[in-house]
C-alpha cells in the first residue's frame, strides 16, 4: 500500500453542500489534519483515481444536504 498523504477524504456532489464541505475541510485543516476535498459532479461515473484515494483514506466524509436523496432512485 502506498504511503498515506492525507487523513480525511471529503466529498460532496451537490452545489448546496460545497460550502458546508469546505467549512468542514477548513476546520479539520486548522486542527492539523491532512484533508482532500473534492466535489463530485452529479451523474459523474466512477473515477479510478478518486476510488484509489478513497480506498487508502483512513477516514471518508460524504456531505449530503437536505433532500439530496429525495426522488433519486438508483443514484444514491
Amino acid at each position: 500500500m502506498p504511503p498515506i498523504e492525507h487523513d480525511v477524504f471529503i466529498c460532496c456532489r451537490e452545489d448546496s453542500g460545497k460550502e458546508l464541505a469546505a467549512t468542514i475541510a477548513a476546520s479539520l485543516l486548522a486542527r492539523g489534519f491532512h484533508v482532500i476535498f473534492e466535489d463530485r459532479a452529479q451523474g459523474a461515473g466512477p473515477d479510478p483515481r478518486r476510488l484509489r484515494l478513497i480506498e487508502h483514506s483512513p477516514d471518508f466524509v460524504l456531505v449530503l444536504t437536505q433532500g439530496m436523496l429525495a426522488g433519486e432512485e438508483g443514484d444514491a
